[in-house]
């Protein structure tokens, strides 16, 4: 199996049409980061490459986490995340990567869940054995996602993602392009 995982993150920057920030989510991307740092060789990759996104709330609400104080305090972390590759330049390596890892915030329910290249990576790791991974709004990126068979990678699997009571309680219901889970 492969020692290398692919983190695929938001390009996407504004919470809709509100004039606010918004990015992937600090501790969705910095814990499983720091964790698997000590076993794989990880890469970050963006629609639009370069500097990905970062919820500027997500930064602050977690300003006293330690794992995400680590993430932001080592130069390596810190470039993976500001000089993202291109999902077109990764997407011909997706049969070396043995994980696919989907960190949250809004911006992946804009700019990921119609995206052919990031479609394209799962499918092949998926089809190869490895694993797919989603947190909080990361799963978004999922939904539309066809294997081989012209299936739908979700179905008939239990998937869980923020819910639309966890975006009424936010207040951004009416802000996103759609909700996960009607609860």
């Amino acid at each position: 199996m492969s020692k290398k995982i692919l983190f695929i993150v938001t390009s996407h920057d504004q919470l809709g049409n509100t004039g606010k920030p918004t990015g992937y989510y600090l501790p969705e991307l910095a814990h499983p980061f720091v964790e698997l740092s000590k076993h794989y060789d990880l890469t970050i990759a963006t629609p639009k490459g370069g500097k990905a996104p970062l919820d500027p709330s997500s930064k602050e609400a977690f300003q006293n986490d330690e794992v995400c104080k680590e993430f932001l305090s080592k130069p390596e972390f810190v470039q993976a995340a500001e000089n993202t590759k291109t999902l077109s330049s990764v997407a011909p390596l997706a049969d070396t990567f043995a994980a696919v890892v989907f960190p949250g915030g809004h911006g992946p329910l804009w700019d990921l869940v119609d995206n052919s290249e990031s479609h394209a990576i799962v499918r092949a790791v998926w089809e190869k054995g490895g694993v797919v991974a989603a947190v909080c709004h990361g799963p978004a990126a999922l939904t539309e996602v066809k294997l081989s068979n012209g299936k739908l990678l979700v179905e008939g699997k239990n998937v869980t993602g923020f819910s639309e009571v966890e975006e009424d309680a936010v207040q951004l219901t009416q802000v996103v392009p759609f909700c996960l889970r009607q609860d």
